[in-house]
């Protein structure tokens, strides 16, 4: 075997040489020990106070980036980021939902056909219909940029059905600046917001869609509500009271130039789209308890009792607008909205109601036949919801509505403005229940649409559109595909709808 190792006294000095350089060097000693290095060895005591002084200069920038990083970041309801300082701030958050839907009627197909002969059938041509779908996808990124008095909203979306594939479109793109107590002689709680928002009408479209109680809100709602639209909004707010003005490009006229010609697709019983004004305005008292236990339509069980009423009109024209459906004819719209809400919740149980009118005018404005002729309607819907929950993690509820509409209607899908509506009271019921597995972030609902009343082929004889009757499907209320409801011509159409929902 080899004898014990020779040990190199020069390395060993140099070993100590850099020890006791780093000691003196960082800890400012004069000496970490009792040797005392010689000449020779400047050299090496540049070498380290260059790597000392690298040391040194990493260790300041780290404690300058720990001052930095005093900014906030974590989850909640949704993940965030924010400045030290507390002016700057964004949440992210978003919105996957899976969907299930089966649509039964005792008749197959919805439409009629040309040339007086027997409907074999319309589209979708059975009975049955049923499938699967991702109905919507969000992301939204929201929060105060320069002051938190000036606060931003932006969220994307791809929804389907959406009349564009199911691509990402534009969602919401709005800026709200709270006005500062005092500022041009203004009180406290005024706000200013302007973008693409929802405009204040309908108090069913106002609570976001991811804390709704059913699957879809009712169709009603989707009929008679304002949608999103792009313009100026003008708001005041105490813990009792809300009052909200907006003047807009009209009802539905998101994602849309300011030169657009064209009706929008969907229902017809209101004019949609730009070359439109419209003016909203809406106001909502509390009358019992506080505004945050009435951000959804229930309540937990336990909740405190919360109650409000709201009210909101709006008022909505378009001029010269190209309706490709009565073959590209010009229209003037006008329409006069107007509701009344209710909503209490507390104690696990909610109860919501709204009445919503419209009155809407169309008159032909072309240079052909029927230039000039006019249609006026009346047209009225109603909402009943009940909730319970026995518990926390399960919600049952009921909803009732009803569609009361006018005889004839100037702005439906007919070249003869003069048409009637064969029926005119329609009436829907839902019931369901939800699963709440992480409170309204994961949850699963399941319900039921009954229409209680035919909705399609009611013209008397001769096929659309030249028979003295008009329906729902011709009306373009029907098919809605968010809904489920396709159109009925023997009565009964049941709808059964499953939703997973994920927030994150």
């Amino acid at each position: 075997m080899d004898g014990p190792a020779r040990v190199d006294r020069g390395a060993m000095n140099k070993v100590n040489n850099y020890a006791a350089l780093s000691c003196s060097a960082i800890l400012g000693l004069g000496h970490c020990s009792a040797q005392t290095l010689p000449a020779e060895n400047d050299g090496v005591r540049d070498e380290v106070r260059a790597i000392v002084a690298e040391m040194l200069s990493d260790a300041q920038s780290r404690s300058s980036l720990l001052a930095l990083n005093k900014a906030t970041a974590g989850h909640e309801n949704g993940f965030f980021i924010g400045s030290a300082d507390g002016n700057f701030r964004m949440r992210i958050d978003g919105v996957l939902r899976m969907r299930y839907i089966a649509n039964l009627r005792t008749d197959d197909g919805v439409r009629g056909v040309s040339g007086g002969a027997t409907d074999p059938g319309g589209s979708p041509r059975t009975g049955v219909n049923s499938g699967f779908e991702v109905r919507k996808v969000m992301v939204r990124f929201a929060g105060h940029a320069i002051s938190p008095d000036l606060r931003y909203t932006l969220s994307f979306s791809s929804e389907n059905p959406a009349g564009n594939g199911g691509s990402p479109q534009l969602e919401d793109a709005a800026m709200n600046y709270r006005i500062p107590q005092g500022f041009a002689g203004v009180g406290e709680g005024w706000n200013i917001r302007f973008g693409q928002f929802k405009f204040p009408f309908m108090r069913e479209s106002l609570i976001d869609d991811s804390v709704q109680v059913a699957v879809e809100r009712s169709l009603v709602e989707q009929i008679f509500g304002a949608g999103r639209s792009q313009g100026v909004e003008i708001g005041h707010t105490t813990p009792g009271s809300r009052v909200l003005l907006g003047l807009h490009d009209g009802f539905s006229s998101n994602n849309t130039s300011w030169t657009s010609e064209s009706v929008r697709p969907g229902t017809r019983l209101a004019p949609r789209g730009e070359r439109a004004l419209g003016l909203s305005a809406r106001g909502e008292w509390i009358l019992q308890g506080k505004r945050e236990n009435l951000t959804d339509l229930g309540a937990p069980p336990g909740q405190d009792l919360a109650a409000q009423i709201g009210v909101a009109a709006s008022w909505n024209q378009s001029r010269r607008i190209r309706d490709s459906v009565d073959g590209g004819n010009w229209r003037d719209f006008d329409a006069f909205s107007s509701t009344v809400d209710v909503q209490i919740d507390g104690g696990g149980l909610g109860l919501f109601g709204a009445v919503v009118s419209q009155w809407n005018r169309a008159e032909r404005n072309n240079a052909g036949a029927g230039s000039g002729r006019s249609v006026e309607a009346w047209n009225l819907g109603f909402v009943a919801l009940g909730t319970v929950r026995p518990r926390n993690e399960l919600e049952l509820f009921v909803r009732y509505e009803a569609l009361m509409i006018g005889s004839q209607q100037g702005a439906f899908a007919s070249t003869d403005p003069d048409r009637e509506i064969r029926s005119r009271s329609y009436n829907f019921v839902t019931t369901g229940a939800t699963w709440l597995f992480a409170g309204r972030a994961v949850q699963l609902t399941v319900d039921t649409v009954l229409s209680l009343n035919r909705t399609a082929r009611l013209f008397d004889g001769a096929p659309a559109p030249t028979g003295s009757y008009t329906d729902l499907v011709e009306l373009g209320v029907l098919p809605s595909t968010n809904v489920g409801l396709l159109g009925s011509a023997k009565g009964l159409e049941a709808v059964v709808r499953a939703q997973f929902q994920l927030l994150f």
